[in-house]
């Protein structure tokens, strides 16, 4: 058994430029639809929603450690939860990922530090390790 530790720090300023530049294009390649349902309709406090849904999803990516297979942004969902933690949903190549590290819980908590997003996610490896003969 092991501990997986990923923390990530996400300017909302880069956010915000990313949502002028690309509008669209940038939230359906980083976003779930679910994820995008919950973003607030004002932009400034949309660019800050979402560079907290990023800053947890790289986290989870960090905890994952993928190497030859990488998984989609779509494959981590955070799901917002009022006056708690988010949860995390994985599918795709994410879910694939946690499997085989026997990863089956992630936990994540979010903050802000000045302008910047701030996320840390944990989880326990549950790997059996055969014994030698």
């Amino acid at each position: 058994m092991s501990i997986a530790v990923g923390i990530d720090l996400q300017p909302f300023d880069e956010v915000e430029e990313s949502l002028r530049l690309f509008g669209e294009h940038y939230t359906r390649r980083l976003y779930t639809n679910a994820e995008i349902r919950e973003v607030s309709g004002d932009p400034h406090l949309a660019a800050q929603e979402l560079a907290m849904l990023f800053a947890a999803k790289e986290a989870v990516m960090k905890v994952l450690t993928p190497s030859s297979e990488i998984p989609s942004w779509l494959d981590i969902e955070v799901r917002q939860v009022k006056d708690c933690s988010p949860s995390i949903s994985l599918s795709g190549v994410a879910a694939q990922l946690a499997h085989r590290q026997g990863i089956y819980d992630i936990v994540v908590r979010l903050g802000v530090v000045g302008q910047s997003a701030t996320a840390a996610a944990s989880a326990v490896k549950h790997i059996e390790v055969s014994g030698s003969q």
